[in-house]
């Protein structure tokens, strides 16, 4: 969704003109990303205005501000110990507990009656005020949260005649929010070509050229140019096309005249009279005032908040306040903001499509992205310069520190905590700042502090200055001019051939190149990548060595396969949703449950569940009523035949996201993402966090670090971790290019190492621990190429690439080692007339290949690298792997062109 609209700081209304009424939101579909381009408003006089103060940040929330959740239980914990129920737990407490039922559960534990300490509480405007006979302070945290909407348990202290008062309040929380935001200058005004005038048989055709003036240009000025002519300016807005009509007559030749009329947002400029039937220049636009940069919103719906919040709707349809937090400078105070809060309801519907529901992927691997599949940035989005600056603080003596941030701003944040962990935040009335310059800052504490024992974080406030223009030229970009030199040789060669009417000569000679793939050469560090610096130190492919003090600065992980593992539950279930069964119709019966089909969920009872029926069991729903559902053991089946309703107080529990624990007994298991929703795999170990799909696979070192693993055999019950998969190469050979009688040659070299870091090596001496040892699978695999035949039988398309995994041409095992080690490997697929042959090449020697060759055109090649795994007696592998290729022969200093790694069609004579 995109909204262009005006924030009145005095009417708090957010309108899409200047002085309109309050904007309607259209719904919005979860999942959405609102796209918000605000300009701020005010008032002068009785009229509403531009307001040119400066912009300081937005904070944009979709969700109840400060709102008690509506059920649900949870329960307290006091302290760090390990958690016992009744000892430092108290039982589940309802979302709506009393005090007396609070300081019931409380006085109960036996961690308070066993040191003679009781507790007090009272409620007041939804905040329980807890108080501890001692007067200390605990510390109070939730467990077994199961509230709903999902909610916060907060907990803060105060201190009241001298004794510490624990506040605790229930708040629900946002169902999306962020706190980022870009600003933007005003698309301008263009012009475009719509008919190109011309004459045909003494019919003139006029010229049309369009003028398109963006919503967002509504408050500037611009003048049109034809040739050495210019139009009065022309200012947006304007009334009526007699404006832009009278406008245009300084642009008119003699005799000549424009008619204007109106195409949705922009105006269509004719040429008539004597301009009539001539192809005409496109008018120029010189733009003389724009409007003030807007900001830009991106606030996405797609959070696992809002999934919760819709799985229980009642009627399809949520209605929820948005509100858009504005903090503007102050004019009379630079270095002081005011907030002013706009809040509107919205409503959001669940989407119908998910991704359970994908046919295929919208992705067409077959084919390399465009410059369409990627985002684009302008040069002033760039950031350049110092934005933040860290400090630690305390010495046991000094009572000010004199802070140098170097930011060159005088709007500034300073954050103070705990340098120790947990990193508590200092309190403002702890200390005092003052700024003595743009530079630099004193900060006093009131009192002195121990060595290093405050973290001091400054940021600067101002968005404008910390953007810039950023241009290169020619010779500050290293190699720059020599590489453009060399595309232009190519290219002149290129030419001068196809002048000649041919590329290549067509009789061919025994050994001659009829066609070549050039694999490119490329060196990575697996699980983090080498920055332009560290590539641009190598001299070859044999120069690993030189970047291991350069990528071991930190440890690497390494991830292990896992082996004989049946895949079990990652989503827990909890959430209970009382029902009643009934089996004469085969339902589960409750007003208002607000699953829809397809939900996930398991069964619960105190007594027996309904005959059919098994507790431990994956359901989901199928013919969903708004009171009334059916349960399937797959997605869409058919509904099970509930045989009796059972005994007891049956209950739904519905899924609950994964925490990704760190659990030493979880370590060679595999975990199968049986919801319906995707989870995301935090990051660790320097690698990005993966999203884990409906039907993917995860494994954790029971460490903390998680990740995904697949199958390569699915005939084996080894699980090997996706992250360190890699594709060498991908290419098609279609019956034209090998004919009878040619060889298709594949040669490839690469070159691995395991490089330790320093805290590694040092182990290493001492107790061997991190030590890694680790091996990858080359594998070449055959592919087909497949064409849609339904629903009726279409022209040349092309349905994808089926790989046969489960046969590759070439299978070879790669061990890595801290000492760097060359391979390479080869393949030979020959066409005869009475069919084609394969053979594989491993370190020089030939021999047949490990499954028989393609039997037909066209089939696809492709090199992998996959099957990753770790020493199974590393318990905690480290490491950073370096890979190198795709040459040939590592062996040669002195490799031509044609020894490189390449695929190559050659006539089949001399073959090497």
């Amino acid at each position: 969704m995109l909204a262009l609209l005006y924030a009145n700081v005095a009417t708090k209304v957010l309108s899409d003109t200047l002085s309109g009424s309050a904007y309607q939101f259209p719904v919005i579909i979860a999942g959405e990303h609102l796209l918000l381009k605000i300009r701020p408003a005010e008032r002068l006089g009785n009229a509403s205005v531009r307001s040119s103060r400066q912009i300081h940040g937005f904070t944009t929330t979709i969700g109840h501000q400060d709102a008690r959740p509506e059920s649900g239980s949870y329960s307290l914990k006091i302290g760090s110990a390990t958690s016992v129920v009744g000892t430092n737990v108290t039982t589940a407490l309802a979302w709506n507990a009393t005090a007396e039922q609070l300081q019931a559960a409380l006085n109960a534990l036996t961690l308070l009656s066993g040191a003679s300490v009781t507790c007090k509480v009272t409620l007041l405007d939804g905040t329980y005020a807890i108080k501890f006979s001692d007067g200390t302070e605990r510390t109070i945290t939730a467990q077994d949260n199961v509230l709903w909407p999902q909610a916060y348990v907060l907990v803060d202290t105060r201190t009241e005649s001298g004794a510490v008062i624990h506040d605790l309040r229930l708040t629900q929380a946002a169902l999306a929010q962020t706190t980022l935001h870009v600003m933007r200058n005003a698309s301008v005004p263009t012009v475009e070509e719509v008919q190109v005038g011309a004459t045909n048989s003494e019919v003139k055709t006029p010229a049309i050229q369009k003028l398109n003036i963006p919503a967002e240009f509504d408050d500037g000025s611009f003048i049109l140019t034809r040739g050495v002519r210019k139009t009065a300016p022309i200012s947006v807005p304007f009334d009526d096309t007699d404006v832009l009509a009278t406008a245009l007559e300084a642009l008119a030749d003699d005799d000549g005249e424009f008619a204007v009329t109106v195409e949705e947002d922009a105006f269509l400029i004719r040429f008539e009279g004597s301009m009539s039937g001539v192809d005409q220049d496109l008018l120029g636009v010189t733009v003389l005032t724009g409007p003030q940069p807007h900001a830009e919103i991106v606030l996405d719906t797609k959070t696992s908040a809002m999934g919760v919040r819709l799985r229980r709707l009642v009627n399809g349809e949520l209605t929820i306040p948005l509100d858009i937090e504005m903090r503007m400078v102050d004019p009379r105070d630079e270095e002081s903001y005011h907030v002013t809060t706009f809040r509107q309801e919205v409503k959001i519907k669940p989407p119908v499509a998910s991704a359970a529901h994908n046919v295929s992927a919208d992705i067409d691997w077959t084919k390399p992205l465009s410059l369409a599949d990627y985002k684009p940035f302008s040069p002033d989005q760039i950031v350049v310069g110092n934005v933040s600056s860290q400090h630690t603080i305390g010495n046991g003596s000094a009572t000010s520190f004199t802070l140098n941030h170097n930011l060159n701003a005088s709007l500034l944040h300073v954050t103070v905590r705990e340098a120790a962990s947990p990193g508590a935040k200092i309190e403002e009335s702890a200390y005092n700042i003052s700024f003595i310059s743009n530079n630099a800052l004193v900060i006093t504490p009131s009192s002195v502090l121990a060595s290093n024992a405050w973290s001091v974080a400054i940021t600067t406030a101002n968005a404008v200055a910390a953007f810039l223009a950023h241009t290169h030229e020619d010779d500050e970009v290293p190699g720059h001019e020599a590489r453009i030199s060399a595309l232009e040789a190519q290219v002149a060669e290129l030419l001068a051939n196809a002048s000649s009417g041919s590329f290549s000569t067509s009789e061919e000679t025994p050994g001659e190149q009829r066609m070549i793939w050039r694999l490119d050469e490329f060196v990575e560090a697996w699980p983090r990548r080498l920055t332009a610096q560290q590539l641009a130190a190598l001299q070859g492919i044999g120069d690993l060595r030189k970047l291991e003090a350069a990528v071991t600065r930190r440890a690497g992980g390494l991830l292990p396969a896992v082996h004989d593992a049946a895949a079990e539950s990652l989503v827990s279930f909890g959430n209970p949703v009382t029902v009643t069964a009934n089996a004469s119709t085969n339902k589960l019966l409750r007003d208002n449950h607000g699953l829809s089909n397809g939900a996930l969920f398991r069964l619960s009872t105190t007594g027996t569940l309904p005959g059919g029926t098994a507790a431990a069991t994956d359901y989901y729903v199928v013919n969903a009523g708004d009171d009334d559902l059916q349960l399937a053991t797959t997605p869409g089946g058919s509904a099970i035949d509930l045989t009796d309703t059972g005994s007891g107080t049956h209950s739904l529990l519905l899924p609950v996201a994964p925490t990704w624990p760190t659990d030493i007994t979880l370590k060679a298991k595999v975990f199968v993402n049986n919801d319906i929703v995707t989870h995301r795999i935090p990051g660790s170990l320097q690698r990005k966090g993966v999203d884990l799909a409906p039907g993917e696979h995860c494994a954790t070192d029971g460490l903390g670090h998680w990740y995904k693993v697949a199958k390569y055999d699915a005939t084996k019950t080894t699980w090997y971790p996706t992250d360190f998969d890699r594709e060498l190469f991908e290419f098609v050979v279609r019956q034209e290019m090998q004919p009878v009688g040619h060889t298709l040659l594949v040669d490839i070299g690469l070159e691995l190492l395991m490089a330790l870091s320093k805290r590694v090596n040092w182990q290493a001496h001492t107790a061997n621990k991190n030590r890694a040892a680790a091996q990858w699978l080359l594998v070449i695999e055959r592919g087909t190429i497949t064409a849609a035949t339904t629903p009726s039988t279409p022209g040349q398309n092309i349905a994808g690439i089926t790989w046969d995994t489960a046969h590759p041409l070439l299978s070879q095992v790669l061990n890595i080692t801290t000492t760097p080690v060359p391979h390479w490997f080869g393949l030979q697929i020959s066409r005869a007339a009475d069919g084609m042959t394969a053979k594989k090449k491993l370190y020089s020697t030939l021999s047949a290949a490990d499954h028989p060759a393609p039997t037909d055109f066209p089939y696809a090649l492709r090199g992998r690298l996959v099957c990753f795994d770790t020493a199974d007696s590393t318990a905690d592998p480290r490491g950073i792997v370096l890979l190198a290729g795709l040459d040939r022969d590592h062996t040669k200093s002195n490799r031509t062109n044609d020894e490189r790694g390449r695929g190559v069609i050659v006539k089949t004579s001399s073959l090497v």
